[in-house]
């Protein structure tokens, strides 16, 4: 009885141990499995996340879409896409005419590239023109054209006592842009 009973131990450890073998062979490849999903898993919240971010970022820019489309238009005017030079000779010459000014010597030339204009990859056109008119016309004149509708800079104005005995002659020299 003594064999037999050892025989039985025997068996027993023998089959305790392949159920352990098999399990482990059936249970490990599922951990790394489930390991593998849970990363996956981390990596996909991670990314929703990520999305959902951006869509709200998305969402509050639609809603100040209004606000965008106002900027664009305001920028199209100060830097229109082409050169549109006769609109603005056409709109210094209503400028002129609004203070009951007369330009003579109007010039308009293509100018090279420079810092303002290379930044937003634009080009510019120069001009020059002179007036005679009083002290608070002609200062008038370079107001408004410190708010011209279009984007300009002015690069030297030269002042002279004109004919008559209130009359000015002035030179104004500048630049427009466009991209």
């Amino acid at each position: 009885m003594n064999s037999f009973l050892k025989n039985q131990m025997i068996t027993m450890a023998i089959f305790i141990a392949l159920i352990v073998l098999l399990s482990a062979f059936v249970l490990i490849p599922n951990i790394k499995t489930n390991t593998t999903n849970k990363k996956a898993i981390s990596d996909k919240t991670a990314l929703l996340d990520s999305l959902e971010r951006k869509n709200a970022y998305f969402g509050e820019l639609k809603n100040d879409s209004g606000q965008t489309e106002k900027i664009k238009e305001n920028l199209a005017k100060l830097l229109p896409d082409k050169d549109s030079t006769s609109s603005f000779i056409v709109a210094l010459e209503n400028l002129a005419n609004s203070k009951n000014i007369i330009m003579s010597n109007l010039a308009i030339a293509e100018g090279s590239k420079n810092k303002a204009a290379s930044q937003t990859n634009g080009r510019m056109i120069e001009f020059s023109f002179d007036t005679n008119t009083d002290f608070d016309n002609g200062l008038s004149l370079v107001r408004e054209l410190e708010n011209f509708s279009r984007l300009n800079t002015i690069s030297t104005i030269q002042i002279s006592h004109g004919s008559g005995n209130s009359n000015l002659s002035i030179k104004i020299t500048g630049s427009i842009y466009y991209d």
